[in-house]
């Protein structure tokens, strides 16, 4: 068996290459940031907060997605658009097809010597809505987004000042500047795709068109144009694949050259565990400064209470008696709490340098008061030293073959040719 990521032989058997580091899995796939990870608008979205709603207290922090960039399984765009996304989307009415038009070929970005066609930065664009779709499913309505209207007609976020195209434009021209960066990277250090990885991409490539049939559509083309838009045709997505793909792979040998330096010496990171952590939610009886101000002293007063008998077992009979979350009945104990799983206040106290077991002390949230208590760290490991170089090295890679030329976009330019 062959290594696709550095193309080194591996042993049945093998969970990881010995050569770049690298996963051995059964899709042994690409890798890229995904980067809706990033945005704060997503912060609070929990897909548990739909499906146990009845089990989650209203005051109980609420679980904010991880905003960490790794480098995470990437199903090819192809494989994407076949799946539930491309059924709920290619059913949206479309504009009659009457031939390439001018605007198809527009730049409308350029990076240093690069540009972007119109044509081409769809498929960077539409692939940022399967991306979000195939995260977050049936829940994507609970962002906001309506399929069943433009995005450009749809608002994002709470400040109305961008809309749901906005947000996939901004991250379409992102993804492509960065590909074109890496592809510079890549013919400075005359790259080459192993010989596995040429014969997935070719795969790919070669596979639209039983794709095509496979979704009832009498042609790649015509497959494309329903999955992206009426611009799309099969040479410049064959194009748009591999530039893709080569980008990736690229980034994967850089990535996995970082883990390997991480693992000999990762310098100052050290593991990040999960946490066990007791709290006694004392909760705002309404907005008004009035009840803040009084959820205010009846924490106080059952903290001094509690800081006469320090204990564990004060902890939980007293988390029994006057908590208002739904922990209360297990003595106010939320188990393996990893970062950017909790509100700021509530996270930024449990993370502290320095915090040992026993511990203990009195922070606001926007739920209320909440007397926290320690109760140690676990045995689960949320992100390993490793991971941690490794990561913090790639993006400083990213960033300096991103920033040291401007990005420029002509979006008066961008044409959009898929709905009515």
């Amino acid at each position: 068996m062959e290594c696709k990521h550095c193309g080194a032989m591996l042993e049945q058997e093998t969970s990881a290459c010995p050569e770049c580091g690298a996963t051995v899995t059964e899709e042994n796939n690409i890798h890229t940031t995904l980067p809706v990870d990033e945005i704060e608008e997503y912060e609070e979205y929990d897909e548990d907060e739909y499906e146990d709603e009845e089990d989650e207290s209203e005051a109980r922090p609420k679980r904010k997605q991880n905003k960490r960039l790794g480098l995470i399984a990437l199903l090819l765009a192809l494989v994407v658009i076949a799946g539930v996304a491309a059924v709920v989307f290619f059913s949206r009415d479309k504009e009659p097809y009457t031939g390439p038009m001018a605007s198809d070929q527009y730049v409308v970005a350029t990076f240093k010597t690069h540009q972007l066609t119109n044509q081409t930065f769809q498929y960077y664009y539409w692939a940022q809505f399967y991306q979000l779709y195939q995260k977050y499913g049936s829940y994507i309505t609970q962002l906001g987004l309506d399929l069943d209207k433009p995005f450009e007609e749809q608002p994002f976020g709470s400040s109305g000042n961008r809309t749901w195209a906005d947000f996939f434009t901004e991250y379409a021209l992102v993804q492509w500047m960065q590909d074109m960066a890496v592809m510079d990277e890549a013919l400075a250090e005359n790259y080459t795709l192993t010989d596995a990885q040429q014969a997935d991409l070719q795969s790919a490539i070669d596979g639209l068109a039983t794709d095509a049939t496979k979704n009832g559509y009498a042609s790649g083309e015509e497959y494309l144009k329903h999955a992206f838009d009426l611009s799309s045709d099969v040479a410049s997505y064959n194009a748009y694949l591999t530039t893709s793909y080569t980008a990736n792979a690229y980034q994967n040998q850089k990535y996995y050259k970082l883990y390997a330096e991480g693992i000999t010496n990762p310098g100052e990171y050290k593991d990040i565990v999960c946490i066990n952590i007791r709290h006694i939610l004392i909760k705002f009886g309404d907005s008004s400064q009035t009840a803040k101000d009084a959820a205010k002293a009846q924490a106080e007063a059952l903290y001094d209470s509690f800081k006469k008998k320090p204990t564990v077992e004060n902890f939980i009979a007293l988390a029994k008696e006057h908590s208002a979350d739904s922990s209360a009945s297990a003595g106010g104990l939320i188990e393996n709490v990893s970062p950017g799983q909790m509100v700021e206040n509530f996270e930024n106290w449990c993370f502290a340098d320095g915090r040992k077991e026993g511990d203990h002390g009195l922070i606001e949230t926007e739920y209320g008061w909440h007397l926290m208590f320690f109760d140690g760290y676990t045995e689960n490991v949320y992100m390993t030293a490793t991971q941690l170089y490794a990561d913090a090295k790639h993006s400083e890679w990213m960033d300096s073959i991103t920033k040291s030329h401007a990005l420029t976009d002509y979006r008066d330019k961008i044409t959009f040719r898929h709905a009515k």
